[in-house]
């Protein structure tokens, strides 16, 4: 009898541990689903921010035409809208509402007239005004929903850093309607993506500002997927300092989504290094509870009527083979990881993205298909280590990571060789799209970095980039092409990309393209 009841408690509290452990990577994976929607999005941010920056001309249909060309509402859940709102002062308030006519945003079918209003309303020194949009045909709003007044963030509102929401090397982020979950990241434009060349060209007023606008409700609603007993939030939580409605630095709820369980189990997890966005999860116990006690009871009965001897001898019979068993295959899957990724990054290593080229060239056999590889080095990195030190480095090997992945669409594979040398992989190499990739990723490297754990500091890297197209070749000569490309790219002059010719092997002085 004692054996029996040691067996069913025994066997009772491994239910609830791999219940236990089921329930928590099942929130594990909820939240990551999560947090890499959000990162993705407060990294398209800053590729917005450096678009509109570098051409303040841009027509609507040309702002279109690139959210369309980037693909964000297929790729990114949830995102609303995005555009670009510009501060007008009040003389010049006629020649825009002139410019608007002209070149009027795009607005869903269904959109408020209000969009293409006057916010705020009444005499103002200055006015923020819808000047670009782009948004999907089932968004009821242009990016943005009508009468909110977004000259109020320059004024304290929103949630800003203490530094206030003018410092554009940071994105705002506000509320746009509680009640839907619709929420709002800004990034104020200044000055070109060039550095000023004046202390007091960095505290020039803002020109502007790029939003981009996401129901928090479909994001959820995408992580939790077929999930219904798991109830999550979505939360924002302010800087230190920040001026929020109620003046508190309180996390906010942007969105919740699933339902409440019994005997409920909450976790949170952070999104990114100094926890502004929060994924928090709820999962419920009583069902793994249940199944744990009607086993206990089974079990307890069935050892009341077997030899002890034997019970005993079975159940540590299975439970050392299920034991060994899953751990060769957690060995073998953790080594199997490690041979094939960078420790750093997590991205694919050079034997990964050799045979990832290798598998992507015997694809592309057929006439008119091509591949491109480009090889990436940063410009500027040995000062951020000898400046900041080598755990400031990690960390802006990792961010540039995320924000060269960002601009990637899913066909494509970012790699790490080592140092700061990446590889992008592109599986279709047509219609110049190598060259509008490299242009993308040269912009989006340019942005600063904010790093840091305690204090955050900025920092500024640039990129070169040598691309090689292909077939012929094997992999290796591919990958060594390319190489020679960038070789070219940073003599002359860094920050700018060289497409591979048979001049690049030679000793030309003057780069094939860039």
């Amino acid at each position: 009898m004692v054996a029996s009841f040691a067996t069913a408690a025994q066997q009772r509290a491994e239910i609830q541990a791999s219940e236990q452990e089921r329930r928590d990577k099942t929130m594990a994976d909820v939240a990551a689903a999560i947090s890499a929607t959000v990162l993705r999005h407060t990294d398209f941010i800053a590729t917005l921010h450096a678009t509109v920056a570098t051409r303040p001309d841009m027509t609507n249909r040309q702002f279109a035409e690139w959210i369309t060309e980037s693909e964000v509402f297929e790729r990114y859940p949830g995102g609303a809208g995005y555009g670009y709102i510009q501060i007008v002062p009040a003389a010049q308030l006629d020649d825009f509402q002139q410019a608007i006519r002209t070149d009027p945003p795009r607005l869903p079918a269904g959109a408020p007239a209000g969009n293409l209003s006057v916010v705020p309303a009444g005499s103002h020194s200055a006015y923020c005004l819808a000047r670009l949009s782009a948004a999907p045909a089932s968004s009821p709003y242009a990016a943005y929903p009508p009468g909110f007044d977004y000259c109020a963030l320059r004024r304290g509102s929103g949630h800003a850093p203490p530094d206030g929401p003018d410092d554009e090397t940071g994105a705002v982020m506000a509320t746009l309607d509680a009640r839907t979950g619709l929420f709002a990241l800004l990034r104020f434009v200044s000055a070109p993506a060039t550095a000023p060349a004046a202390i007091e060209e960095r505290h020039a007023p803002p020109r502007g500002f790029v939003i981009s606008a996401f129901d928090a409700r479909a994001i959820i609603a995408a992580g939790l997927s077929s999930r219904h007993d798991l109830r999550v939030e979505l939360l924002y939580r302010p800087h230190p300092g920040a001026k929020t409605p109620l003046n508190s630095a309180s996390p906010i709820v942007l969105a919740a989504g699933g339902s409440v369980p019994q005997s409920a189990a909450t976790r949170e997890f952070t999104v990114d290094a100094d926890s502004t966005w929060v994924v928090r999860v709820t999962s419920g116990s009583a069902d793994a509870d249940r199944h744990a006690d009607m086993a206990f009871w089974a079990t307890l009965g069935s050892g009341l009527l077997l030899s002890a001897l034997l019970a005993a001898f079975m159940h540590v019979l299975a439970r050392s083979r299920r034991y060994a068993l899953d751990l060769v295959a957690r060995k073998t899957e953790q080594l199997r990881y490690q041979a094939t990724h960078d420790a750093l990054t997590g991205l694919p290593n050079r034997a990964l993205i050799l045979e990832q080229v290798g598998q992507a060239l015997d694809d592309c056999r057929q006439p008119d298909t091509a591949i491109a590889v480009m090889f990436l080095d940063l410009d500027g990195f040995k000062n951020v280590n000898d400046t900041f030190g080598h755990a400031a480095g990690d960390r802006l090997l990792r961010a540039v990571a995320r924000r060269v992945t960002g601009v990637l669409r899913d066909e494509s594979t970012v790699g790490r060789l080592g140092g700061d040398e990446f590889v992008v992989l592109l599986r279709d190499a047509r219609d110049g799209r190598p060259e509008t990739v490299a242009t993308r990723i040269i912009q989006a490297v340019q942005e600063p970095f904010i790093l840091g754990d305690d204090r955050a500091y900025e920092v500024r890297v640039g990129t070169s980039i040598g691309i090689a197209t292909g077939p012929p070749g094997s992999a290796d000569e591919l990958l060594r092409d390319a190489d020679l490309a960038l070789y070219q790219a940073k003599k002359a002059g860094k920050g700018r990309y060289v497409m591979f010719a048979p001049a690049v092997s030679g000793h030309a002085d003057t780069p094939i393209a860039r």
